[in-house]
């Protein structure tokens, strides 16, 4: 049953994320003309950006997806709003993940899901072809997995969210307040579990090390 809900909601979340994506919304905002540009220096090996600094500074992580994307696809306007497309759809199926993992075996997963693929605003940014979007499917799976790590102690759970969290970083200046989410998600797990302290705290170090590694390169430049 949950299988089948959740596909459901995935299948409902890609009708209104990609029905006409290349007509809806019309016209193309410059900051997506702007994005493309980079994807397009990328894509043709001109540029690899640790950080852009045009546009008064953006992250490069979109441009490097939308480059991507332009590489299958070739030079069209839409690029950008299919790499926004896909992390909604992602973001989606994190969250059902999340409800998964913090309410086991009941069905706040695909609820939350629903609730996330027909929201208005994350309708909304999963057709434009921009940031933010990325910040919020970096989050739901940042969550997911940090629950699951402190769930089962899978290491590899741990790494999973300190990689989604620096990816976050990597894509939207915004995304640097999660950071204390994360922090006080770790405190209230902390005390609601003291048994597994130790399992905590090394899970802790673990995803530290996983955010800094993927980070670096961006933490070098700043």
């Amino acid at each position: 049953r949950t299988l089948v809900l959740s596909t459901a909601v995935l299948l409902l979340a890609a009708a209104f994320r990609m029905w006409q994506i290349a007509e809806l919304p019309p016209g193309l905002h410059s900051d997506e003309a702007f994005h493309l540009l980079n994807a397009q220096l990328i894509a043709s090996g001109q540029s690899f950006p640790i950080y852009i600094t045009g546009n008064n500074g953006n992250e490069p992580l979109f441009a490097y997806l939308s480059a991507i994307n332009l590489l299958i696809l070739g030079p069209v306007t839409w690029a950008g709003r299919l790499t926004s497309a896909w992390a909604g759809l992602i973001a989606v199926a994190a969250t059902i993940r999340l409800g998964d993992e913090m309410f086991p075996r009941r069905v706040i997963g695909w609820l939350a899901g629903g609730a996330l693929a027909t929201l208005y605003w994350h309708i909304d940014f999963s057709r434009l072809g921009i940031q933010p979007i990325l910040a919020a499917t970096a989050a739901a799976a940042c969550m997911a997995a940090l629950w699951r790590g402190a769930r089962t102690g899978s290491r590899w759970a741990f790494v999973l969210a300190g990689v989604s969290l620096a990816l976050g970083l990597a894509s939207y200046v915004a995304f640097r307040l999660f950071i204390f989410v994360v922090l006080a998600a770790g405190l209230v797990l902390l005390l609601a579990h003291p048994t597994r302290r130790r399992r905590l705290l090394t899970g802790a170090g673990i995803a530290a090390v996983s955010t800094l590694l993927v980070y670096s390169p961006l933490l070098v430049f700043f």
